[in-house]
């Protein structure tokens, strides 16, 4: 019988055919799996199956008008939801798993943190609720309600507790040229559905003055526009041509104007509007959709965490952790039962 000498190149040949074949069967195998399956197989499902009725029970839908625009946490066995303020509207209802829906008879918000305190009418029968205010290290494993239908997912911390500095608000606008012989700072070009459209600005406008603090650099602008929230009322003073203008603008996010810029963000799907100013956060990356936020975050105990307040990116969510909704709620003068 004769020994065949295989060369370095028959060889690594082999093994690609080989390495093919077997990435082939593993795709074909995980093609047969469900969508759900994929992110939560059924011998995880099966491992976290009891944490379910806990986590529905304190979980309920955050409405605006029909539209579901967040989760809410029940919280103590008191009156209170907690869940994120700025996603609130104009006409805020809570929405039970019975299907009932309730307003708020008033709502406190922590401007700080984006925390909105829903009082209802209602008094929950809930218990004790178990909190874990534990620093957990990176890797640990946390649980939270990952969309409207408040289906649970399993994910784990990815960095360590920290807080998020508040970016500041933004017109929406790309700038030109600038200077003293110009009189301010030109814009460019005006991004569709931003602060500055619906204001009024046009591209080629000279912006001179930011609430009478003139501006005659590009950086001047950006820093005299950033030290303002989104949400807030600017005085611009304008010249076109030869006219003068005075524009008020309420600013916006940079995040909904300029993520999709960043490659990470046209990657991550839909992201929360705000997405900065917490003083401290739990980052993890269980896979919740942008309108879970102000649901909880859970441990494997079934206590709670924390709060989701963001969805910062595919692989990023920031939850409030329960200690500082603790000191929020001390500090608003809340009397919450626990």
């Amino acid at each position: 019988m004769m020994n065949r000498a295989f060369s370095v190149g028959q060889t690594l040949v082999l093994m690609g055919l080989i390495t093919g074949a077997l990435e082939s069967w593993a795709v074909g195998q995980r093609e047969k799996l469900s969508r759900d399956d994929r992110t939560n197989g059924k011998n995880t499902i099966s491992a976290i199956g009891d944490l379910e009725p806990i986590v529905a029970e304190r979980t309920v839908s955050i409405l605006d008008g029909e539209e579901v625009v967040a989760l809410g946490t029940i919280w103590g066995d008191g009156w209170l939801v907690l869940t994120k303020a700025s996603e609130l509207g104009w006409q805020t209802a809570v929405r039970f798993s019975d299907h009932r829906l309730v307003p708020p008879t008033a709502v406190a918000v922590d401007e700080a943190n984006d925390l909105a305190i829903l009082t209802m009418p209602e008094r929950f029968d809930l218990g004790k609720i178990h909190k874990d205010q534990t620093q957990h290290s990176r890797g640990t494993i946390l649980l939270a309600p990952a969309d409207s239908r408040r289906r649970i997912r399993m994910g784990i911390i990815g960095a360590d507790s920290r807080g998020i500095e508040r970016v500041g608000g933004a017109l929406g606008v790309g700038l030109g040229q600038e200077g003293i012989a110009l009189g301010g700072v030109q814009v460019a070009r005006v991004y569709e559905e931003t602060a500055a459209e619906r204001a009024g600005v046009q591209g080629g406008d000279i912006i001179r003055s930011v609430n009478g603090k003139v501006v005659l650099l590009r950086e001047q602008l950006i820093e005299e526009i950033g030290s303002f929230h989104p949400g807030e009322p600017v005085l611009l003073e304008i010249l076109r041509g030869e006219q003068q203008l005075n524009l008020e603008v309420v600013l916006g996010f940079r995040s909904t104007y300029f993520g999709q810029m960043i490659r990470n963000q046209r990657l991550s799907g839909k992201t929360s509007t705000r997405l900065t100013g917490f003083e401290s956060v739990i980052q993890h990356d269980v896979s919740v959709d942008v309108n879970a936020m102000g649901g909880g975050l859970f441990n494997l105990r079934g206590a709670l965490v924390g709060v989701n307040i963001a969805r910062s990116d595919r692989v990023a969510t920031f939850a409030l952790p329960v200690a500082l909704i603790e000191s929020i709620l001390e500090k608003l003068g809340f009397d919450y039962g626990d």
